[in-house]
């Protein structure tokens, strides 16, 4: 009937603006429709109407329940009852918005939650993450990039709770472990504020209180609507950054090679450029033969960088007999470069020279 239509939408808009769906109230209709002399299609319909908009309800304000992908089944599956998040039925609605918008970008991208900035993120950051997956989800921020909180995230996150302006980084250098060891990545992201539109999820006052074991800041109480969280949307543009550096030293030794008069000069030339680009060439050692006087050869270090003087990886010579460089505790493979006239490429450099 047109009364019970009425009193159906009545008991579950509701819970549309709360975002916290509930059983009993929308159950309640049905009991409701029973004090009316309806005949049995029509509480049937009544019936199937209320089944059909409690699964919109559900699907509009739980869309996390019906995310697929590995992140959002690991994250359905955390525990989440034993953190202050409580279990996720739970949850503000603009929590469960918001995730849905990081778990449905291709981006990597993360939120930071809560006054104890609670991590979740989606499959492309855990790449970024490297060997902190699966342990980052639900950690706070300042735990899983502890190494550049103070220097980068702190100061961002603090004024994105103080102002709610947004904030973009670019060319952001972090280490990571994707391939099992430790290598540079640049990455350019934005971060923005996700504002809390639910009066349960502030405190008091009537605001929320934000970074309150990580800052002394707090987020202005004039605010309708305070800042709860941080979404960040990055992407990675290493290959962008490292081609730049490199093809920059190519440059630059070509600009210091025309200026040269000599051999020494061009030794010169080679390692001051290795120099000013000590991300790519940590150390380097140039070494080139000399005639002795009593008529033997040696091989002379020339120029090097990166090494201290003295240090055994850096010998100020190497003697040689019958053209075959002496190297007893086979440091460098000198030998093999001459005959085959080839770059030979040395591994375990790390563990050979400890000490520098």
């Amino acid at each position: 009937s047109h009364t019970s239509a009425q009193l159906l939408a009545f008991t579950t808009l509701p819970h549309l603006t709360k975002a916290t769906p509930s059983h009993k109230n929308i159950t309640q209709v049905i009991d409701i429709t029973s004090s009316f002399h309806l005949d049995r299609v029509e509480i049937l319909f009544l019936n199937h109407l209320n089944a059909i908009l409690h699964l919109l309800i559900v699907i509009m304000v739980y869309p996390l329940m019906f995310r697929e992908g590995k992140m959002a089944d690991l994250i359905k599956a955390y525990p989440w009852e034993t953190t202050s998040l409580g279990p996720i039925e739970t949850w503000p609605g603009v929590l469960h918005t918001s995730l849905d918008i990081v778990l449905g970008t291709d981006f990597p991208a993360s939120l930071c939650w809560g006054s104890e900035l609670l991590m979740f993120y989606n499959d492309n950051y855990v790449e970024l993450l490297g060997p902190r997956h699966p342990n980052a989800l639900g950690k706070p921020q300042y735990e899983v990039w502890a190494e550049v909180w103070e220097s980068l995230t702190k100061p961002i996150i603090t004024r994105i709770f103080e102002t709610g302006m947004p904030t973009w980084v670019s060319n952001a250098m972090l280490v990571t472990n994707r391939h099992s060891y430790d290598e540079e990545s640049y990455y350019t992201f934005s971060m923005s504020a996700i504002r809390d539109n639910d009066d349960d999820s502030r405190d008091n006052n009537g605001s929320f209180a934000v970074l309150s074991s990580t800052s002394s800041s707090s987020s202005s109480s004039s605010s309708s609507c305070p800042v709860i969280g941080v979404f960040n949307i990055s992407y990675e543009n290493t290959g962008s950054v490292v081609s730049t550096r490199r093809f920059g030293t190519l440059q630059d030794f070509m600009r210091r090679n025309a200026l040269v008069h000599s051999v020494q000069d061009v030794c010169d030339a080679v390692i001051t450029t290795c120099q000013s680009n000590p991300q790519d060439i940590p150390f380097a050692l140039l070494y080139l033969y000399e005639d002795q006087p009593d008529g033997t050869r040696v091989l002379k270090m020339k120029s090097n960088t990166g090494v201290p003087a003295g240090h055994r990886a850096a010998p100020s010579h190497f003697h040689m007999k019958d053209d075959v460089i002496v190297d007893r505790e086979g440091m460098w493979p000198f030998s093999q470069a001459i005959w085959s006239r080839q770059p030979v490429i040395l591994k375990g450099v790390s563990e050979r020279f400890r000490t520098f």
